[in-house]
């Protein structure tokens, strides 16, 4: 297959200059194929994100049981309700209150009393 006249012209002109200045013609590939990784990368990366698609929430009924995991974290006496007493029982009383010291009392007031300063700042 035979090039027109021009590409010829231009083929010869191309094989000169590599002949001439191999150096030059490297570093300009080189770069040149530098700017067009670039190009690539910041088409990449200006692209949209698709979006993840959302999973599936199970559907919630109000009458549905309640659902225990079963899970060594999750005690298997925990109760998801339970009937409370309207008045503490002795051992209720021994287990659960503590009577508070001076000490403590001391160091509750002295912390409210940082907290209402803090709260009423430099007000009239």
């Amino acid at each position: 297959m035979e090039l027109p006249p021009v590409f010829d012209d231009l083929a010869e002109r191309a094989r000169d200059v590599i002949e001439e200045k191999p150096v030059v013609v490297a570093v300009s590939a080189g770069l040149t194929f530098l700017a067009l990784i670039a190009v690539i990368i910041v088409l990449i990366q200006t692209s949209p994100k698709k979006a993840p698609p959302e999973p599936e929430a199970p559907q919630f009924t109000a009458d549905a049981p309640l659902f225990i995991p079963d899970a060594p974290v999750i005690e298997q006496d925990y109760y998801p309700s339970r009937i409370t007493e309207k008045v503490w029982s002795g051992d209720d009383i021994s287990t659960w209150f503590t009577t508070p010291n001076e000490e403590a009392l001391k160091s509750l007031e002295q912390a409210n009393d940082k907290i209402i300063k803090d709260i009423t700042g430099a007000a009239p």
